[in-house]
């Protein structure tokens, strides 16, 4: 599988993120739509299957046109999407195109994550609020919705009420130990961390 990194756009501020750290967001110019293809083209040209990610694509206008041509003219056999959340609900077209789609989500604590995402709580309540609509149409447009949690060692409680979350709609789910970017190593305090493997297990 290939990995089209459709822009370094994002309309989030997260602390673990190590492109916000770089202050390299929004800085960049994402290809164009005709050279985005082409690269979706290079790519059909070696592997069936192709992740979309960011950044955020949802932050492309011309996303949904891209994933169409990806899907319809280019006949990819699995299109997996990775997106924050926030704008899926001005995007329900592009679940005609793609197979499984990504959302990030941490923490179901509305006022304490949007400090970690550095967002309004408005913001928050529209990614969880898309995440739950999203999940109901996946019988509709036959494609698979996962959550990816960030965990560190201040939010295994979080991680654990967001796992409760996905079970009740339906959606799949898993982990990533958080990276910290400056020294170049996960979180130290995940490892042996009785709480944390009951969680992973």
């Amino acid at each position: 599988i290939y990995s089209f990194r459709t822009t370094l756009r994002c309309n989030l501020k997260c602390e673990y993120c190590w492109q916000f750290q770089q202050d390299i967001l929004n800085k960049s110019n994402p290809p164009e739509t005709n050279h985005s293809k082409e690269i979706l083209r290079i790519i059909r040209q070696s592997s069936p299957f192709v992740l979309i990610t960011g950044g955020d694509p949802l932050m492309r206008s011309d996303i949904v046109e891209l994933m169409e041509y990806a899907k319809n003219v280019l006949k990819f056999k699995r299109i997996y999407f990775i997106t924050n959340g926030t704008r899926l609900h001005l995007f329900e077209k592009i679940l005609e195109y793609i197979d499984y789609l990504y959302v990030s989500l941490d923490s179901l604590r509305v006022e304490q994550y949007s400090k970690r995402l550095g967002v309004s709580i408005k913001t928050v309540d529209q990614m969880i609020q898309n995440t739950v609509n999203f999940s109901k149409l996946q019988n509709k447009y036959n494609f698979r919705m996962s959550v990816n949690i960030v965990v560190d060692g201040d939010s295994i409680s979080d991680a654990s009420e967001v796992v409760d979350f996905c079970v009740t709609h339906n959606i799949r789910f898993g982990f990533n130990p958080r990276r910290y970017v400056e020294i170049g190593s996960y979180d130290h305090r995940l490892k042996n961390n009785i709480e944390y493997i009951n969680l992973i297990n």
